[in-house]
């Protein structure tokens, strides 16, 4: 049989029509993107309607490979518009036919190779960029839980005592933990938005990013909640990607005070049961303090995990004793030839848009 093939291209324009008055171009429908994500990316800040956003390949009119981009403008260096892939699926079916080369080749054409950029991790996403000239470097994050324990069989039932029993010896260490971190004097005031004082002290705090993010952008990341009460987003089916974190995923700014003035800033997100810190800034002088906090609030919150770019962060979890898995992750930046990086700059993790 005589494979029908096409290359498809969606505008922010396109995504809104479909959300809004459910008026599809050619093919758009949830196996292309989920609505959830559609959504958050025709919000962008950055965004205009005739931004192409979306590529996809058909094959006889059934999706076999998709990416998504977004923009933003990079303030370090100052200005640069920067489209980072958000997503990159292919069919198992149709893996080895170059397709998912040619979806983000698409979109790479369109806004220039130099504007490009990929915080995505995956293998085949580094190998596709690698192929289309970009160069690459691994970004480590740190990652605390317990163990995954099925009990539905004899060797899960005696993991699962062997875990009680784990519990039982880390007890002590969670009494010491918490006894420390009372010692620590601190308030933590909780927002759902990034307003003018938290975001001026970021600016202060921020000499060690890669990226700058502007405070529109930590709003509309902010606004990723929308998920548990836009209409919108209700349309989202059980099978798409973000589904199953509809009730579970909380986002917020938590600003942190010690001895009456702010001397952090955090962006927070508590998602299947694991407390992520997504972005921190601090006073170096503080860091124990703001360190504090924010560990100390998962432990009240009874998370199961703890998640953090941060070495040093990671550094002070580590030292209770709580968490009896510790892995570290590599995860992937891709970056224009001719883009300049410090290698002792942090790379913050993103989310809203999921690209990390």
């Amino acid at each position: 049989m005589e494979e029908s093939i096409l290359l498809r291209t969606y505008s922010v324009a396109d995504l809104k029509d479909w959300l809004i008055h459910n008026h599809p171009k050619e093919g758009l429908s949830p196996s292309v993107i989920a609505p959830a994500r559609a959504y958050a990316i025709s919000h962008n800040p950055y965004v205009r309607d005739d931004m192409k956003v979306v590529c996809a390949v058909f094959v006889n009119e059934k999706v076999v490979a998709y990416t998504a981009a977004f923009p933003e403008i990079f303030q370090k260096p100052e200005g640069r518009l920067a489209w980072w892939f958000t997503t990159l699926w292919c069919d198992p079916a149709f893996e080895g036919r170059g397709y998912g080369l040619v979806v983000v080749g698409t979109l790479v054409e369109e806004y220039g190779l130099e504007n490009c950029f990929d915080a995505e991790g995956a293998p085949e996403t580094v190998e596709i960029m690698s192929l289309l000239g970009m160069k690459t470097q691994c970004r480590q994050r740190y990652v605390f839980s317990r163990k995954k324990i099925c009990a539905d069989s004899l060797r899960g039932k005696i993991a699962w005592c062997l875990d009680k029993w784990d519990q039982v010896i880390h007890y002590p260490c969670l009494l010491k933990c918490r006894k420390t971190l009372g010692h620590s004097e601190f308030s933590i005031v909780y927002q759902q938005y990034m307003d003018d004082d938290a975001f001026s002290f970021v600016l202060t705090h921020s000499h060690k990013d890669v990226i700058l993010r502007r405070q529109e952008t930590f709003n509309w990341i902010l606004q990723y909640p929308f998920m548990q009460t836009a209409i919108l987003a209700e349309r989202t089916l059980p099978e798409n990607q973000f589904s199953s974190q509809i009730k579970s995923y909380q986002s917020s700014i938590i600003k942190i005070y010690a001895e009456g003035a702010l001397v952090g800033v955090a962006l927070l997100v508590f998602r299947q049961k694991t407390e992520c810190v997504k972005y921190l800034y601090y006073q170096e002088a503080y860091a124990s303090i703001v360190f504090s906090a924010i560990f100390s609030h998962g432990l009240k919150a009874k998370v199961e995990g703890f998640e953090t770019g941060n070495k040093s962060l990671a550094s002070f979890v580590q030292t209770f004793h709580i968490y009896p898995k510790f892995t570290v992750l590599n995860y992937s930046f891709s970056t224009p030839l001719d883009f300049v990086m410090d290698d002792g700059m942090s790379l913050q993790s993103g989310e809203g848009d999921m690209f990390v």
